[in-house]
């Protein structure tokens, strides 16, 4: 009310002030681009993404083009690191632990450029956040928790280790506490999840928490029937996550159509798919 208050002298000055903002919002709100765009940035609740911020960069704006721009270039100053767009397909980065604001940013913004085509749906308001969503790696993560640890290598023997190689976890639950058995523990897991980067981006999507928590240990097969069986009982999916789990990351140079294993080519085929649609979408629009 602050920006409209400025004529609170005159009824119908203010008047006619809420009528514009009303219109202008019903403007926004209607149009495709702009929607996505906003909803991102008041996702982020930064000073430059205020709602107030926002409305005077319109107000100043020449023409509706400019606003658009001005609002994209917003949207690449989050997703960058040091001024420059982040490197998604940079392994050293642990988005799961060292980045998780931009990594949701990211995410999210993957899910704009799915539905900034004129044959999708508009995102509902409440995928611009994580509220209802986890972090899902697809190629589970090594639990801290010790009691946990039975169940990760459980899923180890039975998806990634070689047969007659599997861990004897007969004796966990009697020798979870010596150090030595954690150490053999710590070994076995650490050998056969080496080659894997567990938290490059190319693991992780957001999946709404409730479901995330029913297979978040399942194997990628088991999981990528929960979600599409969920998708089509009419629930919604995150587009982006929705699109790793049919691997619509898939190109001439990344031809895996195993449904049963997600491998580690499979998280760096995801990743350069995430790095080259970002990167290409901004150039495409001259950002």
């Amino acid at each position: 009310m602050e920006l409209v208050e400025k004529n609170n002298n005159d009824a119908l000055g203010l008047y006619k002030e809420l009528l514009k903002l009303h219109y202008t919002l019903q403007d926004w709100f209607a149009d495709r681009e702009i929607y996505h765009y906003l909803g991102y940035l008041f996702s982020q609740k930064k000073s430059d993404s205020k709602f107030s911020q926002l409305w005077k960069l319109w107000e100043s704006s020449s023409n509706r083009q400019t606003f658009v721009r001005e609002l994209l270039i917003l949207i690449k100053r989050s997703l960058c690191v040091d001024s420059e767009l982040v490197n998604f397909e940079d392994t050293e980065i642990n988005w799961y632990k060292d980045q998780p604001k931009l990594l949701v940013h990211s995410l999210v913004f993957m899910d704009i450029i799915h539905s900034l085509k004129n044959n999708q749906a508009f995102l509902p308001h409440t995928a611009f956040i994580k509220q209802n969503n986890d972090i899902e790696h697809i190629f589970p993560q090594n639990p801290e928790d010790v009691d946990k640890k039975k169940e990760f290598i459980e899923f180890l023997n039975t998806n990634i280790v070689a047969k007659g190689k599997e861990f004897d976890l007969t004796k966990f639950d009697a020798k979870k506490d010596d150090p030595t058995y954690l150490t053999s523990v710590k070994n076995f897991i650490d050998e056969n999840i080496k080659s894997y980067k567990i938290n490059s981006i190319g693991n992780l999507v957001l999946l709404f928490a409730s479901l995330n928590k029913s297979i978040s240990n399942n194997s990628y097969s088991k999981k990528r029937a929960s979600v599409i069986e969920y998708f089509h009982k009419g629930n919604f999916i995150q587009p982006h996550t929705f699109q790793v789990f049919v691997r619509y990351f898939n190109d001439k140079d990344n031809k895996n159509n195993d449904y049963e294993h997600w491998t580690n080519a499979d998280i760096s085929a995801n990743a350069k798919f995430i790095n080259d649609k970002i990167v290409n979408f901004f150039k495409s629009k001259a950002i």
